[in-house]
Parts: structure tokens; sequence; C-alpha cells
């Protein structure tokens, strides 16, 4: 799952919840234990809220690098930064790959991202 999917599809919750809610407990490594996310209900609406601003719209930047290391970042699936060119040497080739293997759900919201 993509940074995005996970912004859209959990909030942070405890184990324990009466609910509905799959409750998804964080990595052990994370030293959080009994907290993790919950996963919406597919009928609930999310409106991502994204600190620090948007990603920046791809004719808005003088260096490709930043749009494509920042849709990676949220569409990639990824656990650790050092991985997210996926053994490329550049985010232009790493988005370039992606972009021959991603989903059209995916590819539609990387298109209206900045609508």
């Amino acid at each position: 799952m993509g940074l995005f999917n996970f912004i859209l599809t959990t909030h942070k919750g405890k184990h324990g919840r009466w609910d509905s809610l799959v409750f998804v407990p964080y990595l052990l490594s994370s030293h959080k234990h009994n907290k993790g996310q919950l996963v919406h209900a597919r009928r609930d609406e999310v409106v991502p809220e994204i600190f620090g601003g948007w990603p920046p719209a791809l004719q808005d930047t003088d260096a490709n690098s930043l749009y494509e290391a920042s849709m990676l970042l949220l569409f990639n699936p990824w656990r650790n930064l050092k991985h997210l060119k996926n053994s490329h040497d550049s985010f232009s080739k790493a988005f370039v790959a992606f972009e021959n293997v991603m989903a059209d759900k995916v590819r539609s919201h990387i298109d209206h991202i900045q609508l």
C-alpha cells in the first residue's frame, strides 16, 4: 500500500475498540506497543490533509526530480526511504519504471492530484 492510500484508508487508533474497524498494529521496531492504524469503512469519505502543502505540479517545477520523488513517495509502496528509487540512480528513472507498472487508479490519482 502506498502512502496516499494509507492516508485515505486509515486513522490512528488503539487495539480493543468495540466497533467493526480493522486494527493494523505498527511494526514492532516502531516501539509503539498496542498502537496502530484503524482501517476506515469503505463508505467513509476522507479528505487527505498533507502537512507542508501538496506536492509540486509537474509544470511548476524547474527540476522534475522533486515532482517525481513526491509521486513515488505517495504512490509507490515502500518501507525504507533508501529503497524509494528501487535501485535506480535517479528519481526520474525510478518514476519512469513505476509509470510502466502502476495501476490505472494510481495513474488517475496522479493525473488529478493538482486539480
